[in-house]
């Protein structure tokens, strides 16, 4: 029994004759790890106990982005709480769209909590761990030089785009797109591609009918994306 559990395990855990046994970790965390992958291919698998709701949620995000062919990192599910994606250099910045007042800019500018924005607003926040993802201005991401104009027009294309995208898929099952974080980075090709990892923590969505604001959490995006 022993060994059938062993030789079972190497075998879910291999892909392309590469085993997450003998892969290097390039980076982990509370939910996920990210390892070496065999043709310039970076494995990530979700661990802990929501690991089967966000490696859900990651695959059913990337998947609705696939059919409309927009440019991601994804490249496809290898096993149980694993995905495939290519080797990326992330840009130093996140991206947050946000279409509806939640606490912080009821707080901060005083508007209505709930109420909806004339546009949709697009912020951009220094990626640091250590400064708490710290708001930033085009101008500070320029002097900086964080990115370049170019990079910096693609990343906002992107975004929007995604956004509007998105926000019509939730719309469809009555739910309102609030705001949602992105990250980018650059392919082996010179791409820029979103990169995000998905998950209940940067995604604000309200219930249409009543605008009441969702305690979101793996399980209840889950259900949201299986309704």
């Amino acid at each position: 029994m022993l060994i059938y559990a062993i030789n079972y395990y190497n075998k879910l855990y291999t892909v392309n004759n590469h085993s997450l046994l003998r892969s290097r970790v390039l980076h982990q965390d509370s939910n996920k790890c990210w390892y070496t992958g065999s043709n310039d291919r970076i494995l990530l698998k979700f661990t802990g106990d929501d690991a089967d709701d966000n490696s859900f949620n990651f695959l059913h995000f990337y998947q609705f982005l696939l059919g409309r062919r927009f440019a991601t990192f994804f490249d496809k599910s290898i096993g149980y709480c694993e995905h495939e994606t290519c080797a990326v250099e992330y840009f130093p910045v996140i991206v947050m769209i946000s279409t509806i007042a939640n606490k912080r800019f009821a707080d901060t500018y005083g508007l209505g909590y709930g109420s909806y924005f004339n546009n949709s607003i697009l912020e951009w926040k220094f990626r640091s761990s250590q400064l708490s993802d710290p708001f930033v201005t085009i101008e500070h991401i320029k002097a900086f030089k964080l990115l370049g104009s170019c990079d910096i027009a693609k990343i906002e294309s992107l975004a929007r785009n995604v956004f509007h995208f998105l926000s019509g898929v939730f719309r469809g099952k009555r739910f309102d797109l609030g705001s949602i974080s992105f990250q980018f980075g650059r392919n082996d090709r010179g791409e820029v591609v979103l990169a995000t990892d998905l998950n209940s923590a940067n995604i604000e969505l309200w219930k249409t009918h009543d605008m009441k604001w969702i305690d979101l959490t793996p399980k209840k995006l889950r259900e949201i994306f299986e309704f």
